[in-house]
C-alpha cells in the first residue's frame, strides 16, 4: 500500500507543465499553470486566491484573520496552508482544496466541531533559525525525526511558510524531479525530504550541480539520518495538548473527553487529534496521501526521425554534442538486439583510446557512443560515458566543454537512480569550477557531494570529495 502511495503521488506531481514558460511560480511556493496551482513544498494542488492589498487598517484585520485560522486545525482537513503579500498592491491565500476560504465559527455542542490550536514546538523553531542570512557558501542538512503522530506533518508546513518569508523557495524532492523545477534555477530552495524513498541526497547533488547556492535540504522521517544535524520533536504535555483545543469553554462532560484523548496521547499531537476526532493520524493532521494535481500537463515529446549513428567524420568542425535526456525518445521497442551491447563495447574502446592519450578520435567516438546510449534509453552507461568524456575534457583545460558534458551526464545518472555515478559527476564538477577560480560553487557543490557520499557508504567517492575540498 504504501508503494502505491509513493507511486500515485510521483505520477500525479509528474504531470507538470512541459513547457515552463507557461509556468509561474507566485509567493515563492506555488507553481500556477493550466488554471491550476499546486504547492511547491508538498506537490499537493491548493486553492490561491489574490486580491488586491487594500489599506493599512484592513492588511492588520486580514492577517489577524488569517493567522487565526493558518494555525487552526478543524476535523474537515481544510486549513489555510499559506497567506501573505504578492508585490505591494496585492496579497494571497492559498488553502487545501475544498476548504472554505471563510470557515464557520467554532461551536462546540460536539467534539468533532472542536478546533485545536498548533502547539509551538522548539525543534520546528530551532531549524527555521537556519533559514536567516549567512555567509556560509556550503548547503546545510538537516533532520526532524519523531514516530507516527508527532506532527511532522504540520512541522513541515510551518518550516515552509518560515522558508518562504525569508526568501527562500519550499519545495519537495518529489517536485524537484519534474519539469516544474528548471523554473526555479538561480532560486536558493528548502528541499524537503519527507516520503522516506532515499531521494533527498541524490536531490541535494543534482540541485547543487544545478544551480550550486547555499540550500537547506530538511529530511523528515522517523529516524534520524547518518549525516547532517538531527533534531526530535519532543512529546507534549496532556495540559498543553487540553489547552489547544478551542474553543477552551467546554462542558464538564467534553472537557473530561478531552483529558482523555490527551492522556492516552503519550504526549503526540496526531494521536491526540485522531483521539479526539477519532480519525487516522494522517487524517488528523490535514495529510493527504496521494496527490490531485490534474491541471498540469507534460507536452508530448515529439519523436524525430531514428537514425543510425554515422561513421566517425574526422577533422570535422565541430563536436557532435550530447543529447540531453529530456530530449531522448522513450519507446522500448528500440533498439534492435544486440545495438546496445555494440554501443557500450564502442564507448569502452573510446575510454582506452583517451587513457593511450589518443584524445581527437577517443572522444569523437565516445560522444557518439554516449549519444547512441541515450537515444535508446541506457541512461546508466550514457550517465558512466559522459563523466568519463568530463574528466578527460578537464584534464586537457577545456572546462566549459567539460561542465557541458557533466550537465548531460547528471541527467542520465538520474533518470538511471545511479546515485553513486552522480556523486562523482559532482566531485568532477568541482573541480571544474575550482579551475574557473569560483570557489564558492565549487565548495558548495564538494560539499554536497562529501555528504551525500557519506551518507551512501560511498568511501572512494568521499575520499575523492574531500580531496577535491582540501584542493
Amino acid at each position: 500500500m504504501a508503494r502505491f502511495i509513493e507511486r500515485s503521488r510521483e505520477a500525479t506531481i509528474l504531470q507538470c507543465a512541459g513547457a515552463v514558460d507557461d509556468v509561474e511560480i507566485v509567493a515563492s511556493r506555488f507553481a500556477v499553470g493550466n488554471d491550476a496551482a499546486i504547492d511547491l513544498a508538498t506537490g499537493q494542488r491548493v486553492a490561491l486566491a489574490l486580491c488586491a492589498a487594500g489599506d493599512a487598517a484592513e492588511q492588520t484585520r486580514w492577517a489577524a484573520r488569517c493567522d487565526e485560522q493558518h494555525t487552526m486545525l478543524r476535523r474537515s482537513g481544510g486549513r489555510l496552508v499559506d497567506y501573505g503579500a504578492v508585490g505591494a498592491a496585492q496579497r494571497f491565500e492559498a488553502w487545501t482544496v475544498g476548504a472554505s476560504a471563510t470557515p464557520d465559527p467554532i461551536e462546540a455542542p460536539t467534539l468533532d466541531a472542536c478546533g485545536i490550536v498548533l502547539v509551538r514546538r522548539p525543534a520546528v523553531a530551532a531549524v527555521a533559525e537556519l533559514f536567516e542570512a549567512t555567509d556560509d557558501c556550503r548547503p546545510r542538512i538537516v533532520s526532524l525525526c519523531g514516530p507516527t503522530g508527532a506532527g511532522k506533518t504540520i512541522a513541515i508546513g510551518e518550516l515552509a511558510r518560515a522558508a518562504r518569508l525569508n526568501g527562500m523557495v519550499p519545495v519537495s524532492t518529489a517536485v524537484l524531479t519534474s519539469p516544474i523545477a528548471a523554473a526555479l534555477r538561480g532560486r536558493t530552495l528548502f528541499v524537503i525530504e519527507d516520503d522516506s524513498r532515499g531521494r533527498g541526497w541524490p536531490a541535494l547533488v543534482n540541485w547543487a550541480m544545478y544551480s550550486p547556492r547555499p540550500h537547506i535540504i530538511l529530511f523528515a522521517g522517523n529516524e534520524d539520518i547518518p549525516a547532517g544535524h538531527g533534531l526530535v520533536l519532543d512529546r507534549v504535555s496532556a495540559d498543553a495538548l487540553v489547552d489547544a483545543v478551542r474553543p477552551q469553554e467546554l462542558s464538564p462532560h467534553l472537557r473530561q473527553c478531552v483529558r482523555r484523548a490527551a492522556e492516552r496521547a503519550g504526549g503526540l499531537p496526531g494521536r491526540f487529534a485522531a483521539a479526539l476526532w477519532r480519525l487516522s493520524a494522517d487524517a488528523a493532521c490535514g495529510r493527504r496521501r496521494t496527490s490531485v494535481v490534474s491541471g498540469f500537463s507534460r507536452t508530448a515529446t515529439t519523436r524525430g526521425v531514428r537514425a543510425a549513428e554515422q561513421p566517425a567524420a574526422y577533422g570535422a568542425d565541430e563536436d557532435p554534442p550530447l543529447v540531453p535526456a529530456a530530449e531522448a525518445p522513450e519507446s522500448r521497442s528500440w533498439p534492435a538486439p544486440g545495438e546496445l551491447a555494440g554501443l557500450r563495447r564502442r564507448m569502452d574502446a573510446a575510454i582506452r583510446l583517451l587513457a593511450d592519450g589518443r584524445h581527437a578520435p577517443g572522444e569523437r567516438t565516445l560522444r557518439q557512443a554516449v549519444g547512441g546510449l541515450s537515444r535508446r534509453g541506457d541512461w546508466a552507461h550514457a550517465g558512466e560515458g559522459a563523466i568519463a568524456l568530463a574528466e578527460s575534457l578537464l584534464k586537457r583545460g577545456r572546462v566549459r566543454d567539460a561542465q557541458a558534458a557533466l550537465d548531460s551526464g547528471r541527467d542520465y545518472c538520474t533518470r538511471a537512480a545511479r546515485d553513486e555515478a552522480l556523486v562523482a559527476a559532482a566531485t568532477l564538477a568541482g573541480h571544474a569550477w575550482i579551475d574557473l577560480a569560483r570557489l564558492d560553487e565549487a565548495e558548495n557543490v564538494i560539499a554536497a557531494a562529501l555528504a551525500a557520499a557519506a551518507a551512501g557508504g560511498y568511501r572512494g567517492h568521499a575520499a575523492d570529495a574531500s580531496l577535491a575540498m582540501a584542493r
